[in-house]
């Protein structure tokens, strides 16, 4: 296994271990943010996506169990301190190790870990807390962007082997 082919898998690991299981206790700490959070799932996936999610009446009771102390323990995973810190130093952390020399971890293309830890944060940018890491990092920001530009135009499409093209009936 190459060096880069050892990083790659090992911040895709992180991006298991650690990144994911910060996620949770940052949208539903509090009713608000937890409120909020359900409004911009709603919003971004549409109702009909929605099903398995509490309709408005039910939300508060809903949003009282995300935000309970009893939930925010199960979720927080091995989280010390402020989850919303942890979240800003492990988004840190990520940003210091892309560095200033490359424009992603792959370098000056995306491998599996850029787009492990963009379909992260990409579930939950509507939400405060992406909102909240986006600003207080700027590298983020601008390495998020170049990977949102990339995935909505399908850039990786034609950097694929050609067996995983789609193949149009002659």
């Amino acid at each position: 296994m190459s060096l880069c082919d050892r990083e790659e898998h090992q911040w895709r690991q992180w991006v298991d271990d650690t990144l994911v299981h910060l996620i949770a206790p940052n949208i539903y700490r509090s009713p608000v943010e937890a409120y909020s959070s359900l409004a911009y799932f709603r919003q971004a996936l549409g109702e009909n996506s929605m099903e398995h999610v509490p309709k408005e009446d039910d939300s508060r009771r809903f949003i009282q169990f995300l935000s309970s102390p009893v939930t925010q323990s199960l979720c927080r995973h091995h989280i010390e301190g402020n989850e919303r810190e942890a979240l800003h130093k492990a988004l840190a952390h990520w940003s210091r190790a892309v560095g200033k020399s490359r424009s992603y971890m792959g370098g000056t293309s995306p491998n599996l870990s850029d787009l492990a830890v963009f379909g992260v944060l990409n579930s939950i940018e509507g939400c405060q807390a992406f909102k909240e890491v986006v600003a207080k990092n700027m590298e983020l920001k601008s390495w998020y962007q170049r990977m949102q530009d990339l995935v909505e135009n399908q850039a990786g499409l034609y950097s694929l082997p050609q067996t995983f093209h789609k193949k149009t009936p002659n």
